[in-house]
């Protein structure tokens, strides 16, 4: 029985990788706010004694306003160089992303192998029981007719139980297979 798989589904990785992606692009927007100039407004007032003319000693008000501007005209293409070596982690994010994608799905190629081949073992174990109740049935009639020692229909009976538990082994290897598959594409 061949199964439908998907594709990755929503991995914390992918995640973590587009969130780098957005900060690489908040940085790229700082460093090209950070060309704007600057302007700054700024006010004092106060009452006190002495006030702003020292040789007076009296209380009085008095107050002072005043704006800055800043502006970096020249920044020896340090913002360029910036934007540049953003742009190279960029790259490298999409690079490592392309890598990891690629990873998982190797790995999720490989289980879907695994439980297939799981798959078939389980059904191939079923026509072994179905064989094997025909040869013990076929070892009790013998046995009870005198044909054969009870030792040779306990090791018919032992294979049956055998080939039953082989069953479940591969049974319980193909859930941890399914499980496993289902981890690695994110769900």
């Amino acid at each position: 029985m061949k199964k439908n798989f998907t594709t990755i589904n929503c991995r914390p990785e992918l995640q973590l990788f587009d969130l780098q992606n957005q900060q690489i692009e908040h940085s790229k927007t700082i460093i090209t706010k950070n060309k704007v100039p600057k302007i700054n407004a700024f006010g004092q007032a106060g009452y006190g004694n002495p006030g702003l003319n020292m040789l007076d000693n009296s209380f009085q008000t008095f107050y002072m306003l005043g704006v800055k501007a800043n502006w970096n005209v020249f920044d020896w293409n340090k913002s360029k160089k910036e934007k540049e070596a953003l742009t190279i982690s960029e790259a490298i994010i999409d690079t490592e992303r392309e890598t990891f994608l690629v990873n998982t799905n190797l790995q999720l190629q490989e289980m879907e192998n695994e439980i297939n081949k799981l798959d078939e073992i389980t059904s191939t174990d079923s026509e072994i029981i179905a064989l094997r109740q025909y040869v013990v049935k076929s070892a009790d009639s013998q046995l009870k007719n005198g044909v054969i020692k009870a030792s040779d229909y306990l090791i018919e009976l032992t294979n049956l139980y055998e080939a039953k538990l082989n069953q479940k082994i591969h049974e319980i290897q193909l859930d941890l297979a399914n499980a496993n598959y289902l981890i690695i594409n994110g769900n």
